[in-house]
């Protein structure tokens, strides 16, 4: 995997249920990461 210079790429080691769609998740990162997953 290739990314442009600058971005960070996080990887969860925590299960995370998908059923909840993207905006579940969203809401996952900007509680375990207190920032804007965007």
């Amino acid at each position: 995997m290739l990314a442009p210079g600058g971005v960070r790429i996080f990887v969860a080691t925590k299960p995370v249920d998908f059923r909840k769609g993207h905006d579940g998740l969203t809401a996952l990162v900007k509680n375990e990461l207190r920032r804007d997953p965007f």
